[in-house]
């Protein structure tokens, strides 16, 4: 199979290279906070584990943290979507005065609890203990239960801000690449914006600096598929913004929404592979182990981060493979 790369012939208007620039920044730092919730919520669960000594100060971070991680993700995405509803901000109001209700519990309150964990021997049933489970009760609870609570702001945030979505009609990219996968034909429009693409000689696999994509399209340059492909009946359009470390992309053209955003840099603090897909998509029941998986109202998010190296690489190749085999 042969990757057909090319400078595009359109421009790229500075001020829609700019907006997407900007785009791209502001999902980043969405994505950023909604990791940290997660984070939070999870180091609060591992508090619990019993192995640990904390006191109330932490369990009063803990929710100052979560609050603020709560209010910029939802700042970053009404800014993202214009359609954007007062749903999660309505919800942050809620969240907030239960929390706040948790944490002026007295003491005698949170002794008297007679909870399903009041009598639980694995359980140190301290002051601290009991407030920290009230407030882990407020950070999570079953989905899709309406709930004020973090993971519900969370999912409602992400489902606000990517199923809605949408491609300029017509936008064209810095570069264009095109192949087939079986009876499909995949267009990308590559939105260089920094160190993602070169121009020198014959355009291949190796003009490709931008990390995250050589790595998804390596399976396609390096397959024989080609050499017996099938007639396209189709062909779906994708738009990648790309700097040498990161990209995300999103797919046009399609009834069920899908987006997925990567970031290489070396770091296992920050590096991570995001994907959101729409209800009706099949990409995430078919994601590898390994990855963490959550329901939302309108689909599902993937992710994977806090993970070496190899592993981003090994799922960046699979994505690859879900996303463009046919």
């Amino acid at each position: 199979m042969s990757l057909n790369i090319r400078r595009s012939n359109g421009k790229l208007k500075q001020s829609t290279a700019n907006s997407l620039r900007l785009d791209g920044t502001r999902i980043e730092k969405l994505l950023e906070n909604a990791r940290s919730i997660i984070d939070l919520l999870d180091d609060g669960d591992d508090k619990l584990s019993g192995e640990f000594i904390f006191d109330k100060q932490y369990v009063h971070s803990l929710v100052e943290n979560l609050l603020v991680k709560m209010e910029n993700m939802i700042f970053d995405a009404r800014v993202l979507t214009p359609s954007f509803t007062e749903k999660s901000y309505s919800l942050f109001d809620r969240c907030k005065k239960a929390s706040r209700e948790i944490l002026s519990f007295s003491d005698e309150d949170l002794l008297a609890d007679t909870g399903p964990h009041s009598d639980d021997d694995e359980f140190e049933n301290t002051v601290e203990q009991r407030l920290l489970r009230s407030v882990m009760e407020w950070g999570r609870s079953p989905f899709p239960q309406p709930a004020a609570t973090a993971m519900a702001l969370l999912k409602i945030t992400l489902d606000e801000t990517f199923s809605a979505r949408s491609i300029e009609p017509g936008i064209a990219g810095t570069h264009t690449i095109s192949f087939q996968s079986g009876s499909v034909t995949h267009d990308i429009e590559l939105v260089d914006l920094g160190q993602a693409m070169t121009d020198s000689g014959a355009m291949t696999i190796e003009n490709i600096l931008c990390r995250p994509l050589q790595w998804m399209l390596s399976s396609f340059a390096d397959s024989a598929e080609g050499q017996n492909a099938k007639k396209a009946e189709r062909t779906v359009r994708w738009l990648v913004l790309a700097r040498g470390d990161h990209l995300n992309l999103q797919r046009a053209d399609e009834k069920s929404a899908l987006f997925f955003e990567a970031l290489l840099n070396d770091r296992a603090d920050s590096d991570h592979i995001f994907v959101y897909a729409g209800v009706d998509d099949p990409l995430i029941a078919s994601i590898p182990s390994g990855w963490r998986i959550e329901s939302t109202r309108k689909g599902k998010i993937a992710w994977i981060y806090g993970a070496g190296s190899e592993t981003l690489l090994s799922g960046l190749k699979a994505a690859g493979k879900l996303l463009f085999h046919s």
